[in-house]
């Protein structure tokens, strides 16, 4: 096993590498494909930033602070311009690389000492497998002169294209459940739906389509329950419970129950014609809510604190919470489906050339660039992408023009 540290945190002009068995560190242009990567390679699948961020490890990659002091003082930036194997005593520095490594290595035991490993490659291929977006500069010029909010037009600047209006992807990672933030780049998270018409087709006549997974997590809790249920989760909810709520509210309903809503909030949301303490009660027996509560308390107790999702990814909390055990379980488990789905799709796009490129991923959804001819294929796509392993119960995805 190797561990590379990235130059651009070096300041140098080639990458560390170490090498576990030997303990021998090298010099080497370009990191080996099987190399866990540390620092600015926001493209590495096997990325220790994002590993040692599912562990909460902060990694000691700050010299001694009296030497960046010393840059700083002077008026020097002392981030990554400076070559610190350079600027450091030797001891120091081989002190310094000694340190940060054995961080790193205790994130890769970490994860080793769990099922993991597969599904966070797995996600990390999907999120570092997107392409350039095209921006029709002229709509997005337009959407950014009729904005009023500065949120909103601080997110239509991060969608400026390069002179040939292609827009790179963003800098995905990974939060505590999996969820996806953007570290840099194009803000797509926050860009509002009717603001996507910004974007346009490298394809002639092609279009921007949307993919994306239907009732997601009901379906996971559903799954975990062992519940059988038609292609509509809340169909066969409403007919096993005898709930006559109409279908807005049952889903506001659904999710309340999932992730801990009190009965008066949602008595206020569905009104005085039914009890909304029933309604939970009704909707948490349906997806064993409370016999999966109580698993997840048990293992949180006795492991101190922390759980593993569905496919073994550590989730940590500070208290053995029921409702955020459940609520980051099944939303955590969420996130592997997609990612798993998403990157189904991305790989069969990649294998058989086809005329659709993959340009961004949006939680539960994926965009893509389609050209007309296409349209059949993206079908089977879907298809392929409704089969996640670990599930007996297919993941439906709608498909929706953006």
């Amino acid at each position: 096993m190797q561990v590379c540290i990235s130059k651009n945190l070096l300041g140098t002009d080639k990458n560390l590498l170490c090498e576990r068995s030997t303990g021998l560190f090298s010099w080497v242009s370009s990191p080996p494909e099987d190399a866990w990567i540390y620092g600015n390679a926001p493209n590495a699948v096997r990325s220790l930033n994002d590993l040692c961020l599912m562990f909460n490890i902060d990694p000691r990659d700050r010299p001694p602070e009296k030497y960046v002091t010393a840059y700083t003082t002077c008026g020097l930036p002392a981030g990554l311009s400076i070559p610190w194997h350079h600027a450091l005593p030797r001891a120091v520095f081989q002190s310094y690389i000694s340190n940060l490594v054995a961080d790193l290595w205790s994130a890769l035991d970490k994860i080793n000492d769990t099922t993991y490993v597969d599904n966070f490659l797995v996600n990390r291929e999907a999120l570092t497998s997107l392409q350039p977006a095209l921006i029709d500069k002229k709509i997005l010029n337009d959407l950014k002169a009729q904005e009023t909010n500065p949120t909103l037009i601080s997110t239509l600047n991060s969608f400026s294209p390069k002179p040939d209006d292609k827009l790179p992807p963003p800098v995905y990672q990974q939060g505590a459940t999996g969820r996806t933030v953007v570290k840099r780049g194009p803000k797509i998270l926050t860009l509002k739906k009717e603001h996507r018409k910004i974007f346009k087709s490298r394809y002639p006549g092609g279009r921007i389509i949307q993919v994306d997974y239907s009732s997601l997590e009901p379906r996971i809790a559903g799954c975990l329950a062992g519940v059988e249920f038609d292609k509509d989760i809340y169909d066969s909810l409403a007919l096993k419970t005898g709930l006559k709520l109409d279908r807005v509210k049952l889903k506001i309903a659904v999710m309340g129950a999932l992730y801990g809503i009190s009965p008066v909030k949602l008595q206020l949301i569905v009104g005085r014609d039914v009890d909304a303490s029933i309604v939970l009660d009704k909707i948490r027996t349906f997806f064993k809510i409370d016999v999966l509560a109580r698993r997840l308390l048990r293992e949180c107790h006795e492991s101190g604190s922390s759980i593993q999702n569905y496919y073994g990814r550590p989730l940590t909390f500070t208290k053995c919470d029921s409702h955020l055990l459940v609520s980051h379980y099944i939303q955590s488990t969420g996130v592997d489906v997609c990612l798993s789905g998403f990157r189904k799709i991305i790989e069969e796009i990649r294998a058989k050339d086809l005329g659709i490129t993959p340009i961004y991923i949006i939680h539960d959804a994926l965009l893509l660039d389609v050209a007309p001819f296409a349209v059949d294929d993206l079908k089977n796509l879907v298809k392929t992408a409704s089969v996640i392993s670990g599930f007996k119960e297919s993941f439906p995805l709608s498909i929706s023009k953006v």
